[in-house]
This record gives C-alpha cells, structure tokens and sequence, in this order.
C-alpha cells in the first residue's frame, strides 16, 4: 500500500517525523511519501492516489480546510501530538471525523482521548534519525560559560513552552543562552541543526507536563548533549535515569535556575561524560530504528485491509 505524510514546512519537527517514516517504516511492499502544506505544493488529486493520508498534527486539519488541500477521497489518519492538541482542534476533528480512519499518537497518554471519537489510535513515538543527528568533536576552553539551547516555535502551543523562564534562568545562572526559533531565527537543514547541537553543552526543555517528547530533546541527545528537561512527553523518564538531577521539577525561572546552576558546579566534561552515557544506553529510545517505524506501517496497512 502507498501511505503519504502531510508535513507543515521543510526541515522541521513533523518534516523530520515524516523521513522517518520514509527512510525506516517502508516494509512488506508499502512506501511512504512526504509533503508539505506550508507552502502548499500539491494539490487534493495528488493525495487521493494515496491509501491512507496521514495529516502530520491536528492543527492542520484546520489548515488544509481553510487551503482546500485535505484529501478528498483518500482516508486521513489525523496525528494527535499533546492533549492541548488535541482539544484545540476537536471542533476540526468532528466535523473531519467522516473521512478520519484511525488516529496516530506519539504519547500513550493520547490513546485513551483519541478513542473517544470511536476510531482506533495507534501508538508511534516520536524518535529522531542517527544518520543525521550524532555527536561531532567541539572543542572549548572549560573557563568558558557552558551554552544552554532551546530550539522550537512559539508560534504553535503558545505559552506551554516557558522560552522566556529558560532565558532569564540562563541570565541568573551566568550561562549564555542560545536559541533557535522557527519564526525569529528561520530554519536551519538537518547539517546545521546538527552542528547547532554539537555546539551546546545543555539543552533545557520546560514544556507543561501534557506535552509530548519535544524533538529538540531526542535530537540534541542523539548528539550526545546534556538534556534538562520537566516530566514532559515520554523520555524524561530514560533521562531520570541517567541522572535523576535532569528533571526540573516545575517550569518556573527559579526551578530552572537553580537545576542551571548545579549543572555549572559540574562542570562541561561531566556534562559531556553523562550527555554520552544517555545516547549510549538509551539509543531505542532515541532513534527511529526498523521496529517501531515498521511496526506502525503493518498496523495502518492492517487497518487499512493492506496486510
């Protein structure tokens, strides 16, 4: 069966979940394709050749209602990405709720909410690519202040993802804070992404708890990075357990603060030492590999009566 993913723009979150997809979930004869609806550069004909559509985040289902993209024919498998998603869109999804077949979640906390509109979810956590994320040599002066990053969009899930709390956090701290957002600062290739990572020695992330696994967070520790992160989404307890000392507990500056200025005691190498030991033990978690990208093709080709 041919299955195509809707993405928003290039180089970006769900961009990066569809070549996952692509490169790792091909199996059993059914393929994967990749588009993008911003800008729009297809039209609905296009998708219908397609057996299943699976529309990237909710959020653009109201997109392509609005762009007269959706497909027409062609069942839509809508993705569900955190609860705040979710029930932002719901007025979207019920009256798309027709042409919905299944829904996939990246967080296993979202299975029991997208059942609730009486189509089944398929579970497909987000994971990065090791083919093109991976640690590269850096090498700085240890007197230096260690550089914190936080890549994203404010522009989706406005006020969820505390970037100004992390900001004056690094400030208190005595740490330089570097940033990477989609609107302000344009977007970057996967080459540059990943020498942007490999230029950090922390990545902090201090979404609310009902979110899912921010990518930045799989992709910087995929390059070995330092994570620091709240209890969002469904690393942090693989993160926990490399070093209990990475959960913020709360998104508040003074949280953030305080867990920026124990990382400063440890100082860049141990930063380093522990932001490895995480990518060495932890890599399923981390990386799209041939199981789980496959597993959810079989089960949409299953779905789809494709087996």
């Amino acid at each position: 069966m041919r299955f195509a993913f809707v993405a928003d723009v290039d180089n970006w979150a769900l961009h990066r979940q569809g070549m996952g997809l692509v490169r790792y979930g091909e199996v059993d004869g059914h393929t994967w394709n990749l588009f993008h609806a911003r800008p729009q550069d297809f039209a609905p004909e296009r998708l219908d050749t397609y057996d299943a559509v699976r529309i990237g985040a909710s959020g653009l289902l109201e997109h392509g209602a609005l762009h007269g993209w959706l497909p027409r024919t062609a069942p839509m498998v809508c993705s569900l990405a955190s609860f705040s998603d979710a029930e932002g869109s719901r007025r979207f999804i019920q009256h798309q709720l027709a042409r919905i077949r299944a829904f996939a979640v990246v967080d296993a906390r979202l299975v029991e909410q997208a059942t609730q509109y009486g189509r089944p979810a398929i579970h497909v956590s987000d994971r990065c690519d090791p083919l093109v994320y991976y640690p590269q040599k850096r090498a700085r002066p240890t007197p230096d202040p260690l550089r914190v990053g936080w890549a994203g969009s404010q522009e989706y899930w406005p006020g969820i993802k505390h970037v100004d709390e992390i900001a004056e956090a690094c400030s208190r701290a005595g740490v330089v804070f570097v940033r990477q957002d989609r609107e302000l600062d344009g977007t970057k290739n996967q080459d540059e992404m990943r020498a942007w990572y490999n230029s950090l020695d922390v990545y902090v992330a201090a979404n609310n708890v009902d979110t899912p696994t921010p990518v930045p967070c799989l992709e910087a520790a995929s390059c070995g990075i330092y994570v620091l992160t709240t209890r969002c989404g469904e690393l942090w307890p693989a993160i926990a357990a490399n070093d209990p000392s990475a959960i913020v507990e709360s998104s508040t500056v003074e949280a953030i603060t305080e867990a920026l200025v124990r990382l400063v005691a440890l100082g860049r190498g141990q930063l380093r030492e522990r932001g490895m030991r995480l990518l060495a033990d932890h890599k399923p978690a981390l990386h799209w590999g041939l199981g789980e990208a496959q597993q959810f093709t079989r089960a949409l080709a299953a779905l789809m009566g494709g087996c």
